[in-house]
């Protein structure tokens, strides 16, 4: 059965789904699609053909790293460590959130990788404010073989109402928003598309000989999530999901039986991913902490180049506590850190105050008394 790609149409609001593609024509609409995609409302998890579609949105029993999937910018992600998120680059920059917690992006990090292709493929890094206190994640050395069975998480549009078109059955797609999970398996390796090398995953019918207990598919929001392969008793990120593949007119909004996910091969590109992760903060060049002040040279909160945070546990005003539990961390949020090297994030008493001037009293009164001579 060949799979072909339709070319999408001009449209006035954002497209249905991740770029069902493989064709060079659509290519031409590619900046289009893009600007529409991060305009989408933010979508929920893989489509799953199992139970009725709304389940697997907790971990599984043996889990690859469910917590380490974000929310980026509507759209999804993976955080693997040292602050640093992988996501698809059309994904775009915006909040992350991370295990039911939100995050700025340090400006400037979003970092395209380069490749060694011509042009860049779809993948990028982004460092987010904080530790977020999650695992480091391991990026694949290999690709999965053909037939391997993976994990699939991203929050894409889920499963609504079934559906019938030429002859293809699946689902429609539906709400609500939510990080979900699915499997699948390794249908295609080698594949290079929209500049981007990677494999693919079909789609199969649930209950036939090839499809997993949890046959899932990518929909929109799922671009930038993650792949997970175990193999040697690790859990590996093999994958960036970035694209779907459809029949040629199908109808949008829809996921159907034979058609395909896919994803960047990660293997590719893992040694470029860890040289860029692997950079300490005190030495990137990026304002991590947003004090106003970079790297070891300018940030008190570096001992030195090779430090991997802009923060020090020695500096009220620089070591990301709200000491003064007024809501505020450090400087320039906290008014009362003048800089980094201010000595409390509390307020310095006011000498006017009547509680200044009652301690004043009282000092004054036991340094008389101290110093009164004796009686005679």
């Amino acid at each position: 059965m060949k799979r072909l790609m339709t070319t999408p149409p001009p449209r006035e609001g954002p497209p249905n789904g991740i770029p069902r593609t493989g064709i060079p024509a659509w290519i031409a609409w590619l900046p289009i699609l893009i600007a529409l995609m991060l305009q989408a409302s933010p979508a929920g998890a893989v489509l799953i053909a199992s139970g009725d579609g709304s389940g697997n949105t907790s971990p599984p029993a043996d889990d690859p790293g469910f917590a380490n999937v974000a929310i980026v910018n509507g759209l999804s992600g993976v955080y693997i460590g040292n602050g640093w998120i992988l996501s698809a680059y059309h994904v775009g920059v915006g909040t992350v959130e991370l295990d039911g917690s939100s995050y700025e992006v340090v400006p400037l990090s979003r970092t395209r990788l380069v490749g060694s292709d011509p042009n860049p493929p779809d993948l990028q890094l982004l460092r987010i404010v904080g530790d977020p206190g999650l695992p480091v994640t391991a990026i694949a050395t290999t690709t999965p073989p053909i037939g391997s069975e993976v994990v699939l998480i991203g929050r894409g549009k889920g499963r609504g109402s079934p559906v019938t078109w030429s002859t293809h059955s699946g689902w429609n797609w539906d709400f609500p928003f939510t990080i979900r999970w699915g499997t699948n398996k390794v249908s295609d390796t080698g594949v290079v598309s929209l500049d981007t090398h990677g494999f693919t995953m079909d789609f199969d019918t649930l209950g036939s000989a090839p499809s997993t207990s949890h046959e899932s598919q990518v929909a929109i929001g799922d671009s930038g999530g993650a792949v997970y392969w175990k193999s040697g008793g690790i859990w590996w990120l093999a994958g960036t999901l970035y694209l779907a593949y459809g029949y040629e007119n199908q109808p949008s909004q829809t996921s159907l039986y034979g058609n395909m996910s896919g994803a960047a091969d990660l293997s590719v590109y893992r040694d470029e991913i860890l040289s860029i992760v692997a950079v300490p903060a005190c030495d990137n060049g990026l304002d991590d902490d947003l004090d106003g002040l970079i790297d070891s040279a300018a940030d008190p909160g570096c001992s030195d180049a090779s430090d991997p945070s802009e923060r020090s546990s020695s500096l009220a005003c620089d070591d990301g506590l709200d000491n003064d539990e007024d809501g505020l961390i450090d400087h320039p949020a906290d008014p009362e850190c003048l800089s980094p090297l201010t000595p409390s994030e509390a307020a310095a008493l006011p000498l006017s105050s009547p509680l200044s001037i009652l301690l004043a009293a009282t000092l004054l009164l036991g340094i008389g008394l101290l110093h009164a001579p004796d009686p005679t």
